[in-house]
């Protein structure tokens, strides 16, 4: 996402802005506007320009890139850095990325498919994932 792009959905009532990557342009506009920056990364060095870009939570982007132990081994030296988990989340996982650390976690279209019946079983099903 560019900052123009980011500008527009905060214009438009965006409460928070998420993107697969990082952008100092977008955390200066977001921060302008005191609206929060989620950005994708995977590196110890975006991590860390991101939380010193004023980001209070990181995308881990893409989830399924990394072993739930990335989460404990970045956050011994950064130990205030929080995570969203996104993709390759599902039903399967998403207890596991909880307990290894995670604050959130984004599952998009595993919990979209299907008719209303099945995104409801869906949702039931990770609801209960997450209380185990």
């Amino acid at each position: 996402m560019d900052a123009e792009t980011a500008r527009m959905a905060i214009l438009s009532g965006a409460k928070f802005i998420v993107s697969p990557a990082f952008s100092k342009e977008v955390a200066a506009l977001c921060n302008r506007y005191q609206i929060p920056y989620i950005p994708g990364c995977q590196t110890v060095t975006e991590i860390l320009t991101a939380l010193e870009a004023g980001c209070d939570l990181i995308k881990l982007f893409p989830g399924n890139n990394f072993d739930h132990s990335y989460m404990k081994a970045v956050k011994a030296p950064v130990p205030k850095v929080k995570f969203m988990v996104t993709g390759g989340v599902n039903v399967d996982n998403i207890a596991e990325w909880l307990k290894a650390g995670a604050n959130a976690v984004g599952v998009g279209g595993n919990l979209v498919k299907g008719s209303k019946e099945d995104i409801i079983k869906a949702a039931k099903e990770y609801l209960a994932k997450i209380k185990e």
